[in-house]
């Protein structure tokens, strides 16, 4: 069964995806409301999922496209069973400005964001002097990397 659930595809929603009696079981990556630091407004605030998709799906649907339309290969594109790109675009509930996205990456039973935009603000303490404290978190963000496993609570998965 671990197996099974290493193997299979995600598929990213908003809600959990429940399947017939019978079918194989859908395995879902749940895109909810996260907590993000909201640049117009000056705090952490709750952010909700606009958009999301399997860019591996799309990679793979729009080959497929591109060689019946065109009777020849025009790209090569290959993905291992356990990998697969995801695209989570996320916008703050109370001002509703300028969306956050997020690059988020699979391989087997691990979820690493491979990028994001725009880039983490960390808040520091207020005895970094004021004209390092672009210096100090250029340097935090820079030290801690992005890795999440299926246990991490940016992203639910069920």
């Amino acid at each position: 069964m671990a197996t099974d659930f290493a193997s299979g595809t995600f598929v990213v929603s908003d809600k959990r995806e429940f399947v017939e009696p019978g079918h194989r079981q859908v395995l879902c990556l749940i895109a909810t409301n996260v907590k993000l630091f909201c640049s117009t407004c000056g705090g952490r605030e709750a952010f909700r999922p606009i958009w999301f998709s399997d860019i591996t799906a799309e990679l793979v649907r729009e080959k497929v496209i591109h060689q019946k339309s065109l009777a020849k290969e025009t790209f090569r594109i290959s993905f291992g069973k356990n990998f697969q790109l995801f695209s989570l675009v996320f916008q703050c509930q109370r001002c509703q400005g300028l969306p956050e996205a997020f690059l988020v990456k699979r391989c087997e039973l691990e979820l690493f964001i491979e990028g994001r935009s725009p880039l983490e603000h960390v808040e520091l303490p207020s005895y970094i002097p004021k004209h390092e404290k672009r210096w100090f978190r250029d340097a935090i963000v820079a030290f801690n990397p992005a890795k999440y496993s299926l246990r991490s609570s940016t992203f639910g998965l069920l």
